[in-house]
């Protein structure tokens, strides 16, 4: 799936970069590359700058709900994310 938006900052675009390589190369499920892709996606809008709050809490409970969809064990890996 590809990346739906970069931060503008240069640290976030090399870490994008190196998570996007890793996510290629570490043998996993598509649906683990699936819900991993919405968990970081929930992560940027948590982090990202928007004007509406509301909008920015919305788009990142759905990527979390999708991810939350597609784990395997979807407890653990909330609480991971929390922690």
């Amino acid at each position: 799936m590809p990346r739906s938006r970069i931060n503008g900052n240069f640290i976030d675009k090399t870490f994008t970069i190196v998570a996007d390589i890793l996510l290629r190369v570490i043998p996993t499920t598509s649906g683990e590359k699936e819900a991993f892709t919405y968990y970081r996606d929930a992560n940027d809008d948590r982090n990202g700058c928007r004007l509406n709050l509301k909008e920015i809490i919305l788009e990142a409970l759905q990527n979390y709900y999708e991810a939350i969809l597609l784990e395997i064990d979807p407890m653990i890996e909330v609480i991971y994310s929390i922690i």
